[in-house]
């Protein structure tokens, strides 16, 4: 991370928004973390390669599996290449598994230096759980997927929760990149979705990685993130730039 990086277990505070209060509320372990693919920007798997970005893997998927040009975001690119492209190729959920398994981290050990109310996050990396592994954490880490039973975190234990799948959860058609593959999860009944959207417009949340617009099966808590009352613990969105669209 940069030297002006935050130092919340310190007294300073370099960038100059954080009031005490808010600084006590993180180190009590009452805010929540949201992290998105950007938070892993730069790592690399276990063959050496960066990790994409959203865009990135699309142009991936498409040249391995010879989809043509016609324009489609990645919900959409994943639903065509099951149905029509997987003959003869590697599965897509093992194509996926292998691009984002064994990644390596570097700041993220960082975070497990302070207590959270739950770490979700929306990639199927495995960056927070190796850089975990090689951090002080000050508790031991388990990690969920929105398949798993829902669950209170015993008092020695920080989840984890991956939103969209996990490369080290079988089977592996956890994942979620589609609208499609949303609707059979939430038919499913799994209630991590159901927890996070409760949370997000209701708790503080500091949100690391993720433009949040883009995030089709979130869309509903995020359009409630405006109505949160002002408690003195925003939840804080961190980004190297702000569009207007993601602002309001």
């Amino acid at each position: 991370m940069s030297d002006d990086t935050l130092d919340i277990q310190g007294e300073a505070d370099p960038l100059g928004f954080l009031n005490s209060y808010i600084l006590e509320s993180i180190r009590a372990g009452q805010y929540y973390l949201l992290i998105g693919a950007g938070a892993s920007v730069g790592e690399r798997n276990r063959l050496g390669l960066n990790l994409p970005l959203g865009d990135q893997l699309s142009d991936e998927i498409r040249e391995y599996y010879g989809v043509g040009d016609e324009p489609m975001g990645l919900q959409r690119l994943t639903e065509v290449v099951k149905e029509l492209f997987e003959e003869g190729k590697t599965p897509l959920e093992d194509y996926l598994t292998n691009r984002f398994f064994g990644c390596s981290y570097s700041w993220q050990t960082k975070i497990f230096e302070f207590t959270w109310a739950a770490i979700w996050s929306l990639n199927i990396d495995d960056v927070l759980e190796n850089a975990a592994s090689a951090a002080i954490p000050r508790k031991r880490t388990k990690s969920f997927t929105w398949r798993d039973p829902y669950s209170n975190a015993p008092s020695d234990t920080q989840q984890i929760i991956h939103l969209h799948g996990y490369v080290n959860q079988m089977p592996k058609t956890n994942y979620i990149f589609s609208i499609l593959e949303y609707a059979n999860a939430i038919s499913e009944k799994k209630t991590w979705h159901s927890i996070f959207s409760d949370t997000l417009p209701n708790r503080p949340y500091i949100i690391i990685g993720t433009k949040l617009a883009d995030e089709f099966d979130l869309a509903s808590a995020i359009s409630r993130l405006a109505e949160r009352l002002d408690d003195g613990q925003p939840t804080i969105f961190v980004s190297p730039g702000i569009s207007p669209i993601t602002e309001k």
